[in-house]
């Protein structure tokens, strides 16, 4: 095995349908590519109708269609996510459609590295506005779909290591993953409080392979570009430092299907290890 960090590999393909979210109805932002793309192919050959969201409509149509030749059920929905007026859009699209929502995933996030000297205020509100305002509003828009599900309704946010851990050269990111964490949990504990039969969970990935991390670094990460402590601990995970888009849609997965029933407030670290050291 090569001791690059990008040397894992992981395929959908190698995937045996099980049917874990059979008949369920999951919409995904950020679902033209990386993790979202994953997430939303897995989902869909899980058994479930995915509607996938992102403004990249070449994109986001061709994986739906894919989807679709692939024997899956799937629509694509253009969408800002930092636009409240675009979310009502997705809802009514999906009611018309589906008449009915299981489960949410605000995954639709980024973020360019950036210190606390070198930040911007726009590039600060962008990436403030994609990453934790998106999901706020995406949360809001579907909360009475989600609400008038009989099966109960379910909303996976997707964070980051550096939500908890803090990277220093991505200030705005990491504030940004920081407060999706809270706004999970004080989703979880709105719905426990007003007998909402809605769960909100988190997914935390660590540095993770996709499309835009590959351009970022031509395919090898740099821990330069991390600095510090995250060097270090990529020095020490080796070839675990590096995750793959599909081990993030696996814990997705997981947290979408009834296994998952009695998860409600958790944060579910896909990192390699990194939280821990």
């Amino acid at each position: 095995m090569s001791d690059s960090p990008m040397a894992t590999t992981s395929k959908l393909s190698d995937t045996t349908p099980a049917g874990r979210v059979n008949g369920k109805v999951i919409a995904v932002t950020g679902a033209a590519s990386g993790i979202g793309r994953a997430t939303a192919h897995l989902l869909a050959l899980e058994g479930a109708s995915v509607v996938l969201v992102d403004i990249t409509d070449e994109d986001g149509e061709k994986e739906a269609d894919a989807i679709r030749s692939a024997g899956g059920d799937a629509i694509y929905v253009s969408g800002d996510v930092t636009s409240p007026t675009a979310w009502q859009r997705v809802v009514e699209q999906v009611r018309n459609r589906y008449g009915r929502l299981d489960v949410l995933v605000n995954n639709a996030g980024g973020g360019q590295p950036a210190d606390l000297e070198s930040e911007t205020p726009d590039n600060w509100r962008k990436v403030v506005g994609l990453s934790l305002d998106a999901a706020f509003y995406g949360t809001r828009a579907f909360l009475p779909l989600l609400k008038e599900n009989p099966a109960g309704g379910l909303i996976i946010n997707t964070s980051s290591y550096a939500g908890s851990q803090g990277t220093s050269m991505f200030v705005s990111y990491s504030c940004a993953k920081a407060g999706l964490q809270m706004l999970s949990r004080l989703i979880s504990v709105h719905a426990i409080e007003r007998g909402y039969p809605v769960r909100c969970n988190t997914v935390s990935p660590g540095i993770t392979a996709t499309p835009k991390v590959l351009a970022n670094t031509e395919g090898h990460f740099d821990p330069d570009v991390h600095k510090t402590s995250t060097a270090v601990k990529v020095g020490l995970m080796g070839p675990r430092a590096v995750g793959q888009c599909e081990d993030v849609a696996n814990a997705v997965l997981f947290l979408a299907s009834d296994e998952a029933r009695q998860v409600n407030g958790a944060i579910v670290a896909v990192d390699g290890g990194a939280g821990a050291l």
